[in-house]
């Protein structure tokens, strides 16, 4: 396994491998030319007013264990689909998004809970991923699909909202695409900044890329991500699929 292998895992995000995004997902009717229709970003409130496309979008996630080094310093952490960050949701306005989380959280098991920072969830409070609160923590080996329209439009993020586990690595990005007044020349998508350090506070080590030459590895205790639209609420446990 190479440096980028351990420092990056199987994400592309945020280097020149990266696909670059379109302006928008053509794979879908385009009434007047767009996803969304005759809408626009100005004369159109999207948090009483937005599009109904009838476009699903499909993604499946697992999250389990595994060894990186984000910052040279090789440590045990949690993977999305065996990637930190995890892979990009991408969407139009308008679209509804399914995902199904299948918890793969071994050595120890753990539950686990998928938070999609800025969706308002309307009429689907119970997709909102706070375990607790709007649902139970998806079991070990127990998968959970998360069902929501993408009512708003922009650059958001998800992350893990059970225990600290998106300070481990269950984090990532999503880019649902609207109107605009002008369009990017190049997109070359989302790039998640953290303001957090791997190395632990106690016996900092020196940086490594190679597993064999580091040992006592700890799991992480701090991060921070990319917020560009809006938290959402509540409802009692929800469904739960094997």
């Amino acid at each position: 396994m190479g440096v980028t292998d351990w420092t990056c895992s199987a994400s592309q995000l945020g280097t020149l491998s990266a696909p670059r995004l379109p302006h928008f997902l053509t794979d879908n009717p385009l009434p007047h030319g767009y996803p969304w229709g005759k809408l626009t970003d100005t004369g159109t409130n999207p948090y009483s007013d937005y599009p109904e496309t009838g476009v699903v979008r499909h993604y499946n996630f697992t999250i389990s264990r595994g060894f990186i080094a984000p910052d040279g310093y090789l440590r045990d952490v949690l993977l999305v689909n065996g990637a930190y960050p995890g892979p990009l949701i991408e969407a139009n306005w308008g679209d509804t998004i399914v995902v199904n989380v299948h918890n793969n959280i071994t050595g120890p098991e753990e539950g686990t809970a998928i938070h999609w920072h800025g969706f308002l969830q309307h009429d689907t409070p119970w997709e909102d991923g706070a375990p607790g609160i709007s649902q139970c923590p998806v079991t070990p080996e127990k998968s959970y699909s998360y069902e929501f329209t993408a009512s708003l439009y922009g650059s958001s993020w998800y992350h893990a909202h059970y225990s600290a586990q998106y300070t481990g690595g269950v984090v990532g990005p999503i880019v649902v695409h609207g109107p605009t007044q002008e369009k990017y020349d190049i997109d070359l998508g989302p790039i998640m900044l953290s303001g957090k350090s791997w190395t632990p506070f106690q016996g900092r080590r020196q940086p490594t890329t190679d597993p064999s030459t580091q040992t006592g590895t700890t799991r992480s205790t701090s991060t921070s991500s990319r917020r560009c639209l809006r938290p959402t609420a509540t409802r009692a446990c929800s469904r739960t699929t094997t």
